[in-house]
Order: structure tokens, then C-alpha cells, then sequence
């Protein structure tokens, strides 16, 4: 999970780094921020826990949506190039 801000710009921080880190780390901190909700529901972090599982499911799902756009892109090609 990444480090508290000091400057007070934790959520762009956190969002503008989760746009570079892999795939399979996002989901590890998704992974993770969900055990440590459950082992400690009542943590003074659990907001940041919650935010850190919403900010990666984000880029995870803009990814997606990003990939199916392009596949979506290359089918619709090469079918006009079989017509």
C-alpha cells in the first residue's frame, strides 16, 4: 500500500501510481487492503484500506474496458477488409 502524502495529495498520488504498477500488483493490493479490512473492520486505516481496493479496481476495470475497446477496434477492421 502506498505511503501517506505529506503534501496532502494522498488520492491523486495514489491514483496517478496505480496507473503504472502491473496488472497482478493491483490486484495484490486489492488482495490484501480486503484481508486487512476483515482482520481489523475497525482500524483507524480501514478508510484508506477501502480507498486503495476502489482506486485499483478502477484502473483495473479502465484497463479492461480499454482492451475491449481495441479488440473491439481490430475485429471491426479486419471485417471491413473481408467485405
Amino acid at each position: 500500500m502506498e505511503m501517506i502524502s505529506t503534501d496532502g495529495n494522498w488520492h491523486t498520488e495514489t491514483i496517478a501510481s496505480y496507473k503504472v504498477k502491473p496488472s497482478d500488483q493491483l490486484k495484490f493490493i486489492i488482495k490484501d487492503c480486503q484481508e486487512a479490512l476483515v482482520a481489523m473492520p475497525d482500524s483507524p486505516k480501514a478508510g484508506q484500506y477501502m480507498d486503495c481496493i476502489h482506486y485499483a479496481a478502477m484502473e483495473l476495470n479502465e484497463r479492461q474496458r480499454a482492451w475491449l475497446l481495441w479488440n473491439k477496434r481490430v475485429s471491426d477492421n479486419l471485417l471491413k477488409k473481408e467485405q
